[in-house]
């Protein structure tokens, strides 16, 4: 389909739902749907931020970033007004988080 149709090629798709999620809300969502009962932990951005030099610096693969984190702090959702792209161009009406996992 998207191979095929000419004004789908270089698209940016933004693969987003009806509603908005803080960070703290889908790590409690996938405890839940996980089955499990962990607590969550807020903590101040500057411990993630000294959490995030120790893994960059740290052995082995980094598991995050002061990327990561500062990419955090910016909200990551459709902006008002623009194209629905994905609703247009493929007729994939958003839908709510809960509804696509069981």
């Amino acid at each position: 389909m998207a191979l095929e149709d000419q004004r789908t090629i270089h698209g940016i798709y933004d693969l987003v739902g009806p509603e908005v999620f803080s960070m703290e809300d889908l790590v409690r969502f996938a405890i839940r749907k996980a089955g499990k009962k962990n607590p969550v932990i807020s903590l101040p951005n500057w411990v993630g931020y000294l959490q995030a030099i120790a893994f960059e610096f740290g052995p082995g693969p980094t598991l995050m970033s002061r990327d990561n984190i500062a990419s955090m702090s910016v909200p990551n959702v459709l902006a008002l007004g623009s194209r629905d792209s994905l609703s247009e161009d493929f007729g994939i009406a958003k839908q709510h988080l809960e509804s696509l996992i069981a």
